[in-house]
């Protein structure tokens, strides 16, 4: 905002889920909306904290569309009928353009299916059958991930059993896993004070995790990447079987 401009033009600048100017009340009369526009995106703005109550007249809540609405969007696309569009009104979480994604997948799927050319329901069918549909990680998914980091051996466990039920993929835990531990060494192992410069890492990523440091040395960090890493190309080499492969992970890291 304070950078000189060779054109002295105004700037419109889009900021997603700062957490650290919630704090920061010092800066927020900086603010100023006659000059270059900042837009400050949240997923979710807790109504009670002194930041939303600073900005309350310039806040802008965009609700979701109802689903009859978004059925009538949906039908005007493809000619599904009311109950497979609520279905993936519920598989796309109200989100309107997630939505539109997983249509165009039904939309190119009726490209190659001769047989059942705009036969949409058969479609969809088949395409949620096979998983094809965007899938939103669950509450106990990222609940999981977390206790892995801070070696909570009873909560794993108990919550791996509920991942199994509801059919969560293990490729992705593995991916997750992976992220997860990465960013726990960039931060374990970074000594200087500006951990986002040196590590290239976001600043929200630095904020939700720093805390989670501690319970691994940098060893067993550098070993449990490896580890995921060998399991991961074990799986697509055929030598380890998916269906157990975070069991082995887990028994190997915990």
């Amino acid at each position: 905002m304070n950078v000189n401009d060779l054109f002295n033009t105004k700037k419109l600048y889009v900021i997603l889920d700062d957490l650290d100017i919630m704090k920061q009340e010092n800066v927020w009369n900086e603010i100023n909306p006659n000059e270059n526009i900042i837009i400050f995106k949240y997923n979710n703005l807790d109504k009670r904290n002194k930041f939303y109550k600073q900005f309350e007249n310039r806040i802008v809540e965009f609700n979701k569309l109802s689903d009859d609405v978004l059925t009538k969007y949906i039908q005007k696309e493809i000619p599904l009928n009311e109950g497979n569009c609520k279905k993936l009104i519920n598989i796309c979480n109200s989100s309107y353009n997630q939505i539109l994604l997983e249509m165009d997948k039904v939309k190119n799927f009726n490209v190659f299916i001769d047989e059942y050319e705009n036969n949409f329901d058969w479609l969809f069918f088949t395409l949620e059958k096979q998983g094809a549909f965007h899938k939103e990680i669950s509450d106990i998914t990222f609940t999981f991930i977390e206790k892995v980091i801070i070696r909570d051996i009873k909560q794993v466990y108990e919550l791996q059993k509920q991942l199994k039920q509801i059919g969560e993929s293990n490729i992705k835990l593995l991916s997750l896993l992976y992220n997860n531990f990465k960013i726990i060494l960039l931060i374990q192992s970074c000594k200087s004070n500006d951990i986002c410069k040196t590590t290239g890492l976001k600043g929200n990523e630095v904020y939700y995790n720093k805390d989670k440091t501690g319970y691994y040395t940098i060893g067993e960090l550098v070993r449990a990447l490896r580890i995921i890493q060998k399991t991961e190309e074990g799986i697509k080499t055929g030598k380890i079987d998916e269906q157990i492969s975070i069991d082995y992970v887990l028994n190997n890291i915990l």
